[in-house]
């Protein structure tokens, strides 16, 4: 029993690339999530910042040498993941994974309050479909790396 368990923590594991980047890797899958640092979770990002700060993820990822990765993914209700390059499509909102993560991310970004975007929030509260994209390893390492 004690072996299984240990083989499931294996195949599950997670690393911070940036401040506000993070990416679970399971089966091969590696899922970006935006979670800024739990040690201080007030920050100042606008779409400028944001975009960069997922560019340099990105990057970290493709620079981090990791052998265990065959395909890299995102979901997002606002994130078009066409403009950075990946394969999108659709899929059904999950709640927890994609409605209160946003709602957490939201609440803590200061320019979201100092600009008024409660109006934005609602309308991607609404959404029905998670923008989703994918990559292939090779190919994120190469456009990346």
């Amino acid at each position: 029993m004690l072996q299984e368990s240990g083989a499931i923590a294996q195949q599950r594991a997670s690393m911070r690339l940036t401040r506000h980047y993070t990416v679970t890797v399971e089966d091969g899958v590696a899922v970006l999530h935006h979670t800024p640092s739990s040690w201080w979770p007030w920050y100042w990002m606008d779409a400028k910042k944001f975009m960069r700060e997922r560019q340099r993820a990105y990057r970290k990822l493709a620079q981090s040498g990791r052998t265990d990765i065959r395909e890299v993914r995102g979901y997002s209700l606002w994130i078009e993941y066409a403009r950075d390059g990946f394969q999108q499509h659709e899929e059904p909102v999950q709640f927890w994974r994609d409605q209160m993560g946003l709602i957490f991310l939201w609440l803590f970004n200061v320019h979201n309050w100092r600009v008024s975007r409660i109006p934005k929030l609602m309308r991607l509260l609404h959404r029905e479909v998670v923008h989703v994209g994918t990559m292939d390893w090779a190919t994120f390492v190469e456009r990346f790396g």
